[in-house]
């Protein structure tokens, strides 16, 4: 599941998982698409841990369980 969050908070889930292991910046292989996907090796394999979709799109998948972030519902106000 993904968490929308804002840029300090992507930047602060970002610095803590390159703490663990190294972050991959992917950017988009489609012409017209800016976003950028943030990858990990993990049991082996890719995954993605977060993605940039610009201008302001933060999005976290917390593969590893470390985000401190809260988490945002449109039913408790999102952000």
């Amino acid at each position: 599941m993904a968490l929308l969050a804002n840029e300090l908070q992507f930047n602060d889930y970002l610095s803590a998982v390159r703490l663990k292991t190294p972050v991959h910046e992917c950017p988009s292989i489609h012409r017209q698409e800016h976003d950028i996907a943030y990858q990990i090796n993990h049991k082996g394999e890719f995954v993605t841990i977060g993605r940039y979709t610009p201008p302001s799109e933060y999005l976290i998948f917390d593969v590893l369980c470390i985000n401190k972030t809260p988490k945002h519902t449109p039913q408790n106000g999102g952000m």
